[in-house]
């Protein structure tokens, strides 16, 4: 990596040069490279898994690798990760259970997806040899695993001759995140297929239609600010999934619509209505159906009207909705952590202080992880500093900062 921690032309070359090191019956011409990119996620925060909407871009921060097939008797898959100094090494006739947290398990996870879509297809996986490295901070909330994932889906499929579009990669890494042991949505995979240059998604996660929405910031940039790592599978993730799971059988069967099948089926009007239900439920089961429910549906219109406003323009608009998804995941979604408040507080206080408008939410799944600023790109170093230090008195720890770009999702570098 370069001295700032990112992946450089000159890294992402040099991983040739290592794979061939690694390997030297491998043939030069046959070495390609690729990336997937980490995301953000503008607006639309846990909807994704309820058949919702959420507005996600891709990033400058990226997972690399370079790649090339291997004529193994047995099909062997062999990636070296710079980051993690070590291999994930298996035959795909065999591959291994691995423990929670080893980043070889998403190699695997996806190896186990890829190797079922493959015989179905009735084409014949080869072998694949890699190395790879990357600026996506672990547990950063930027979907690192999914980009790895994407990554090797990619590249491995491309090396074998298994034809998969966008959306079918999306959901084959969907499923490695499930084989993993995470029941996520698709915004991850959505985002990181689909993501362009200066655009964002309008992605329906029932339809897994995205809508490309090109937007004006006019001036402003978004910075993330960086609390703590967290981990997902340790955290309520899979908790919340089935509170609006349940959420929206009880309106279903509550309200006798039998259209809704998620709580994208229903508005912030039929959830009031059915309040005592939810509630009731809730307390016999030991879930908070009714908040659940509530950021759910609003956070729908939330994305909405961000579009709007992302399209006109109307930064300040964009920013408030912001503020409102960072209280409902806090107050209703209960996801957020007193680091991740103390950030937005320190990004508000800075705000007022200096006059420089500036906005955050949390993003992600929450209990750790970055919060999302959307500063004037003139003040991002200003802000980043004093933000800083806002946050360190607060909490007694060091934030960091960077500053995103919304570019490219999936790419093949040559």
């Amino acid at each position: 990596m370069s001295e700032e921690g990112r992946l450089s032309p000159e890294t992402i070359a040099s991983l040739r040069t290592e794979l061939l090191e690694r390997h030297p019956d491998l043939e030069g011409e046959r070495v390609r490279l690729f990336s997937a990119s980490g995301r953000i996620n503008l607006l639309g925060e846990h909807t994704d898994y309820s058949d919702g909407f959420c507005l996600p871009a891709a990033t400058n921060r990226r997972v690399a690798g370079a790649f090339a097939s291997a004529p193994d008797e047995r099909p062997r898959i062999v990636v070296h990760s710079r980051r993690f100094a070590s291999d994930a090494d298996f035959c795909l006739e065999e591959i291994p259970e691995l423990p929670p947290g080893d980043w070889r398990r998403y190699v695997a996870s996806t190896a186990k997806v890829l190797r079922v879509e493959a015989a179905r297809r009735g084409v014949p996986l080869a072998g694949m040899r890699g190395v790879i490295d990357s600026d996506i901070p672990v547990g950063s909330g930027l979907s690192s695993s999914a980009a790895l994932e994407l990554l090797i889906l990619n590249a491995w499929s491309r090396l074998s001759g298994v034809e998969l579009s966008p959306r079918e990669l999306a959901l084959l890494g969907q499923k490695a995140e499930w084989e993993y042991g995470v029941q996520c949505g698709i915004l991850d995979q959505l985002a990181i297929v689909n993501g362009r240059k200066g655009e964002v998604s309008l992605v329906d996660c029932r339809t897994l239609e995205a809508t490309p929405i090109r937007i004006a910031l006019n001036g402003f940039c978004f910075l993330i600010g960086f609390t703590k790592e967290r981990s997902l599978v340790a955290s309520e993730y899979n908790a919340r999934r089935e509170e609006c799971r349940r959420a929206a059988e009880v309106l279903r069967d509550a309200s006798g619509r039998k259209d809704i099948r998620a709580l994208r089926d229903a508005d912030p009007e039929l959830v009031a209505r059915y309040a005592a239900e939810l509630e009731a439920v809730g307390a016999r089961e030991g879930m908070k159906l009714l908040p659940r429910a509530e950021h759910v549906v609003n956070e729908n219109a939330r994305v909405h009207r961000a579009v709007d406003a992302l399209q006109r323009g109307d930064v300040a608009a964009f920013g408030a909705l912001m503020l409102e998804t960072h209280r409902s995941l806090a107050e209703k979604f209960e996801v957020s952590s007193p680091e991740l408040d103390a950030m937005v507080d320190a990004v508000l206080a800075f705000s007022a202080r200096s006059g420089t408008p500036s906005w955050a939410r949390m993003m992600g799944g929450g209990f750790g992880g970055p919060v999302l600023i959307l500063a004037p790109a003139d003040a991002a170093e200003t802000l980043m500093e004093r933000v800083g230090e806002l946050y360190r008195r607060a909490t007694m720890s060091e934030g960091r900062f960077w500053t995103v770009e919304i570019e490219d999702g999936l790419q093949e570098l040559g």
